[in-house]
């Protein structure tokens, strides 16, 4: 046997290793987002703490922004909760859903113009949705009896 054959079958698959090694380090892990960020995507995180977290990842997370607010709410943290909704309906202005989280919580903090504007703004996103109607009536009511 050559020499030349004798050091290929040694050195040709150290070389093939080399060059897959080096192909997978280069490649992004498959799952890394998932792992660092678990409940972010399903919908499932309900807590501050995870919450946070998500909004760390995507700060213009609308979806994100508003479970954070109802989170706070839940958590009787109102001034949070509002900026939560006020950074979401600047993300999204046509969110239907920030503004009428907003609408409410201002409505609960004695602002009934506030919350008929946010109910006014959710019905332009929201045309005919019960619970919007709802909001501007209750605004209304609230808004004459001051």
């Amino acid at each position: 046997m050559s020499a030349w054959r004798r050091w290929s079958r040694l050195f040709l698959p150290l070389a093939m290793l080399l060059v897959c090694t080096g192909a997978l380090r280069r490649m992004p892990a498959a799952d890394a987002t998932a792992t660092l960020w678990p409940d972010c995507d399903t919908r499932e995180a309900t807590d501050v703490a995870t919450l946070e977290r998500c909004l760390e990842h995507d700060p213009a997370a609308v979806e994100v922004l508003i479970d954070l607010g109802a989170a706070y709410e839940t958590a009787i943290r109102p001034d949070r909760a509002e900026a939560m909704y006020r950074r979401a309906i600047a993300a999204d202005p046509r969110s239907g859903d920030a503004h009428l989280r907003l609408g409410r919580l201002l409505l609960a903090r004695h602002d009934p113009e506030g919350a008929r504007r946010e109910a006014e703004a959710a019905g332009k996103s929201q045309p005919g949705r019960a619970v919007v109607r709802q909001l501007a009536a209750d605004a209304a009511a609230r808004g004459s009896g001051q």
